[in-house]
């Protein structure tokens, strides 16, 4: 009898994921501006899966902090970086799920999507343009250099958050033909990606992320 798990994909399959906790987690909160790590709680936890990391590039902290409060309250731990030096440092120590980048990043947006793609421990992280700039030119370069998807400010923190959902799932879709030969691989890239969708779509996404459990 097979074991009981999840469609994701077509001929991809997922063991079934860990027990859902209820109890309330804390969240951690890495600011490196500061220096040091905060703690903030998030609410009641209804997740099957530990909390997302979301790497935050933007050289202004009070539009970091914006979309800060709402990824924190969704359940989301939260990285910080002002400069494209920063985030490339911040990418490599925390392993975040999901970096959203400002194109005009001191040091340049665009260089810090060229080099995560080019580097094998990154190249897989979904990866969001979110800028001020709305030129074609540079909405190309930024889609050329690996960026998933490009947003321009402004962008509410529920629609930033629909578009990690929505991106995140695509990107696996496309990584699992090339992982189907790992299972370790093949479930750590589920698991990020249902961690993402189901505190996007709470109630949605903890039942049916993908489609429909396998019956046994």
């Amino acid at each position: 009898m097979r074991e009981r798990g999840w469609v994701l994909a077509p001929r991809v399959w997922c063991p079934q994921p860990p027990r859902r906790s209820d109890a309330r987690r804390t969240v951690l909160h890495i600011d490196s501006s500061r220096g040091s790590a905060a703690r903030s709680h998030e609410r009641p936890a209804q997740t099957q899966y530990p909390a997302p990391r979301v790497l935050l590039a933007d050289a202004h902290g009070d539009t970091r902090a914006l979309y800060e409060t709402w990824l924190l309250q969704h359940g989301f731990a939260v990285i910080h970086a002002a400069t494209a030096d920063e985030t490339l440092e911040q990418a490599h120590t925390h392993a975040p799920d999901v970096i959203v980048t400002e194109l005009m990043l001191p040091g340049g947006g665009t260089h810090v999507v060229d080099r995560l793609r080019a580097d094998a421990a990154t190249r897989d992280v979904v990866v969001i343009v979110l800028t001020t700039q709305n030129a074609v030119a540079l909405r190309e370069q930024a889609l050329d250099a690996g960026a998933d998807i490009y947003l321009v400010k402004p962008c509410g923190a529920p629609r930033l958050g629909d578009v990690m959902a929505s991106v995140s799932r695509a990107r696996f879709e496309r990584l699992a033909p090339r992982l189907d030969g790992d299972r370790s691989a093949l479930l750590r890239a589920a698991q990020r990606t249902f961690a993402i969708r189901e505190r996007i779509h709470a109630g949605e996404a903890a039942t049916t992320p993908f489609g429909r459990p396998t019956a046994d």
